[in-house]
């Protein structure tokens, strides 16, 4: 995508492929579920063994070079300097940290709804079932709109108010949480709120850490993967070590991470664009 398309066109492109993630969450259980009632378990392997396969085999046949650069040999050493200049990139590491601090809170979402829907409000896993695709529906009609917001507004002021957003919705749940006063609706709708928000921030945030790397564009998405996806794996793991039948641990870490990304917003991206006079692409 870096390739072949500008930051602004890049984030409307972005935003189709969280329709494509978006959908997977809900396809996903359904498919596991039909699997396992016909089939024994050990078929879901062999499911996602094929369509692996398919999968490696479409990208050796359909998958064509984008990047028109000079080819140059691959030396460890290089490789590991040209990810100690990304992260030395304040405004690359300030949008890579966001959006993984972002996608921690959706992952203690993912992990902590069963504890949440199913043993602390009693909803059937058949509902649970239900609630789940609505996010994901959420997800997925939030980054819809992005591209059509983006074509009005730029990356950076639409991560603002997303932001804002996610900080408003991750401590009403906190404060709900904490003090009882939510019920199933109230949870629900918050969680929505936060999830959808995900898929209006992901698009502008990769564009825009992508934006001014293009002659090093694998090694950015490298390394936007590894730390957004450790930062994920890590608040899993945190919520999963928990174990609680309680809205409450999953109430605490999407606040923590929702008011995180957004220090983390103001604090590297502002401060890196006044060291630079401006020079990160805003748009």
């Amino acid at each position: 995508m870096r390739d072949l398309f500008e930051p602004r066109e890049a984030v409307q492109i972005y935003s189709l492929l969280v329709l494509v993630m978006g959908v997977s969450p809900v396809l996903a259980p359904l498919l596991g579920g039909q699997i396992l009632q016909w089939f024994p378990w050990r078929t879901i392997f062999w499911v996602i063994a094929t369509l692996g396969a398919m999968g490696l085999t479409g990208s050796l046949m359909r998958l064509k070079e984008t990047h028109r650069a000079e080819r140059k040999p691959l030396i460890l050493g290089k490789v590991l300097r040209t990810y100690g200049d990304l992260l030395r990139d304040r405004a690359f590491l300030g949008y890579v940290l966001t959006g993984g601090m972002a996608m921690a809170g959706m992952f203690a979402y993912i992990v902590g709804s069963p504890y949440v829907f199913i043993e602390y409000f009693h909803v059937t896993t058949e509902r649970f079932g239900l609630f789940f695709g609505v996010n994901a529906l959420g997800l997925v009609l939030a980054a819809q709109l992005n591209a059509r917001l983006v074509r009005h507004f730029s990356s950076d002021a639409i991560i603002r108010k997303v932001l804002a957003v996610q900080v408003t919705s991750g401590l009403v749940l906190l404060a709900g949480a904490w003090t009882g006063f939510l019920q199933l609706s109230g949870v629900a709708v918050l969680l929505f709120v936060y999830v959808a928000s995900v898929g209006c921030l992901f698009p502008n945030i990769t564009s825009m850490a992508m934006a001014p790397h293009g002659a090093r564009a694998g090694s950015a998405s490298a390394l936007i993967g590894v730390l957004q996806f450790s930062l994920a794996a890590a608040s899993a793991a945190l919520i999963g070590t928990t174990r609680s039948g309680a809205a409450i641990p999953v109430a605490v870490l999407i606040g923590v991470c929702s008011v995180s990304a957004a220090v983390l917003y103001w604090t590297m991206i502002h401060s890196a664009r006044a060291q630079a006079g401006n020079r990160v692409p805003a748009r």
